[in-house]
């Protein structure tokens, strides 16, 4: 499972940072990059890392790590099936 999600990453991020470059005019080999490549490479380093965080944590908090119980014979399962796992 690991492997599949670094692959995934690797991928999205070539993709992040071709899209970003391109569109800010970065110059490959060039002695000085203009301030629009220098403005993209902050974004990639810090505005989008930023983003991901936000979208990460906001699944993390929509995330149901616990369920309430609406019955008492209900809670008596979830203990049960906590127990046995």
């Amino acid at each position: 499972m690991n492997g599949f999600i670094v692959c995934w990453s690797v991928s999205i991020q070539a993709a992040i940072t071709s899209v970003v470059l391109s569109a800010t005019g970065y110059e490959a080999g060039a002695a000085r990059q203009s301030d629009g490549a220098t403005w993209g490479m902050r974004l990639m380093l810090g505005g989008i890392p930023l983003a991901v965080l936000a979208l990460a944590f906001g699944a993390f908090l929509l995330y149901p790590l616990r369920r309430q119980p609406t019955a008492h014979g209900e809670t008596a399962q979830l203990e049960r099936a906590a127990a046995v796992h």
